[in-house]
C-alpha cells in the first residue's frame, strides 16, 4: 500500500480579525473520500480552520473522512516539528496543499520551507520551490521575472515606500524619488492599477484615472507599504490552473471571468465559464506559454493563472502557486474531487484533459444561505456539483460574504436549461445583472 502525506500550514485562527470561513456541500470530507482507493493510504496534516481543505467552525473539525485519516496540527507549530511529525509517519511522498490567506498571500512559502525540510529527513515532496513561491508572493519581482523572460505583463513600476516618504528623515530636504515617480507616471497610459506589492486577491486595488489622481493616492498610502502600479490591460479576464511537477504538466482549459464596468473582476460578485475553446483565442499559444511559465518556475504541485487576452495577446497577471476558488471548475469538468491533482501528482498519473468531453460549467454568487438551504439545493438539484458559503469577518462586528454555485451540463443548451429552471424556481438565487453575465459567457440565447 502506497503512503501519502499531503500537508496545509495555512491558518489565521479563530481570532483574527480577518478569518474567512467555508462551508462547502458537498462536504469537504466527502470530497476527500473521493480520492481514496483500497491500495493507497492518505493522510492529511492541517492547521485548523483548515479554511478550503477542511470542514470546521471555531477551530474544531466537524466532519470526517471515512477513507482519509486527518491530523491537526497546532498554528505555532514550527517548520521542524511540522517536518518531524510528518515524517515520523514514513510516507513515501508528501505532498504541500497550499490554500490562500488574508492579508498576506504566502501560505506557499511557509509549505516550500516544511518540504525542503522533508526532503532532508529522506522524504520525497511535491511543493513549489521557495524561491519561487517567494517570488510569486512579490507581484513587482514576478512581473519582472515574466518580462525578463518574454511573458507579455502590463507595463509597471514598483513605489518603494521608504523612498517615496524619504523627507520623514528631517535631513531629507527634497525628495527626488517622489519626482521621479510622478515623472514616470506621466508616461504611463491610464488608467492605471494600484496596489500593495504583497497582498492577498484584491486587497487595498485601486483603478485611477489620471496621473495626479494616482500621486495622490500614492501620497496619502501606508508609509511602510511598497506599492505596485500598473497599466490597465483592456480586454477579456481569463484564468487557468496548472497540476503537475517538471515535464509533466496538465494545464486545464482557459476559463473567462465576468467583469464589472470598470473591467475589475470583483470576488465578491464575477461570474465564471468554461471550457473555454474558440479559436479566437488562440488556445494553442496559451498552452504553451502557461507549459513554459510552469518549467520556468518549476512548479510542483497546483497553480492558478490569472490572465487578460487582449488585442491576440496573453498577458499574465497573477501568479497563485495554491489551491484557488477556480479550482472547483476544472474539477467540475472532470467530475473528480478538487483534491484529485494533488493524489494524481503524487501517484505520477497527472495526463492531459480530453478536452472534447469535458462538462460545461457556469460558476455564479448569490446572497449567503442557511446550511439547511444549501443541502437543499444540493439535494434538489443533480446539476449543481457545490455549493460554497464563504463569510469574511473584516472586524470583531463586521462580516461579508455569500454563496457560490458551481453548475454542469453536457452541453452550453443543458447548462442554459438548468439556469433556467434555478432562475424560475429560486428566484432569489440568480439577479438579473447575474443571469446576464450567465449568458453572456456562455454565448447561449436565453
Amino acid at each position: 500500500m502506497k503512503k501519502i502525506a499531503l500537508f496545509c500550514t495555512g491558518g489565521m485562527g479563530p481570532e483574527c480579525p480577518y478569518t474567512a470561513e467555508m462551508t462547502y456541500f458537498p462536504r469537504r470530507a466527502a470530497d476527500w473520500d473521493r480520492c481514496a482507493t483500497e491500495d493507497l493510504s492518505i493522510t492529511f496534516y492541517v492547521i485548523l480552520p483548515g479554511t478550503h481543505v477542511v470542514d470546521a467552525l471555531g477551530g474544531k473539525l466537524t466532519d470526517i473522512p471515512e477513507k482519509v485519516r486527518y491530523v491537526p496540527l497546532s498554528l505555532d507549530s514550527s517548520t521542524d516539528e511540522i517536518a518531524d511529525l510528518i515524517a515520523s509517519d514514513k510516507p513515501d511522498v508528501a505532498v504541500a496543499v497550499s490554500v490562500p490567506e488574508i492579508p498576506y498571500d504566502w501560505d506557499q512559502v511557509r509549505d516550500a520551507v516544511i518540504a525542503k525540510k522533508l526532503n532532508a529527513r529522506g522524504i520525497k515532496t511535491i511543493a513549489h520551490e521557495p524561491d519561487a513561491a517567494m517570488i510569486t508572493f512579490e507581484k513587482f519581482s514576478m512581473n519582472e521575472l515574466l518580462s525578463q523572460n518574454g511573458f507579455h505583463v502590463a507595463r509597471h513600476l514598483l513605489v518603494k515606500s521608504n523612498l517615496f516618504f524619504a523627507e520623514q528623515d528631517p535631513g531629507i530636504l527634497k525628495n527626488i524619488y517622489r519626482e521621479y515617480v510622478a515623472y514616470t507616471l506621466s508616461e504611463f497610459h491610464f488608467p492605471v492599477v494600484i496596489k500593495p506589492d504583497c497582498c492577498a486577491g484584491s486587497v487595498g486595488l485601486s483603478v485611477v484615472k489620471t496621473p495626479e489622481e494616482a500621486m495622490n493616492i500614492l501620497t496619502a498610502g501606508d508609509p511602510h507599504v511598497d506599492v505596485l502600479v500598473e497599466e490597465w490591460i483592456r480586454g477579456e479576464n481569463f484564468g487557468v490552473e496548472i497540476y503537475g511537477v517538471p515535464g509533466n504538466y496538465l494545464v486545464t482549459p482557459a476559463i473567462k471571468f465576468s467583469a464589472s464596468e470598470e473591467g475589475v473582476t470583483d470576488p465578491f460578485a464575477s461570474v465564471k465559464f468554461g471550457p473555454v475553446l474558440d479559436e479566437k483565442y488562440e488556445i494553442p499559444t496559451l498552452d504553451s506559454e502557461m507549459q513554459r511559465l510552469a518549467e520556468l518556475l518549476q512548479l510542483k504541485g497546483a497553480a492558478e493563472i490569472d490572465l487578460m487576452f487582449s488585442e491576440g495577446k496573453w498577458f499574465i497577471i497573477e501568479v497563485n502557486p495554491r489551491y484557488s476558488l477556480l479550482t472547483l471548475m476544472p474539477a467540475s469538468m472532470r467530475e473528480k474531487s478538487v483534491f484529485s491533482p494533488y493524489v494524481e501528482t503524487a501517484l505520477d498519473e497527472i495526463t492531459p484533459m480530453d478536452r472534447e468531453h469535458l462538462k460545461q460549467v457556469v460558476d455564479f454568487k448569490a446572497q449567503m444561505l442557511s446550511d439547511e438551504r444549501m443541502q437543499a439545493l444540493k439535494d434538489k438539484y443533480s446539476f449543481i456539483t457545490y455549493i460554497m458559503r464563504f463569510r469574511l469577518a473584516v472586524s470583531k462586528t463586521d462580516e461579508v460574504g455569500y454563496c457560490e454555485f458551481v453548475v454542469v451540463g453536457d452541453t452550453k443548451e443543458e447548462l442554459m436549461e438548468h439556469i433556467n429552471s434555478m432562475k424560475e424556481a429560486e428566484p432569489d438565487l440568480i439577479g438579473d445583472l447575474t443571469y446576464q453575465n450567465i449568458v453572456s459567457l456562455a454565448q447561449v440565447e436565453a
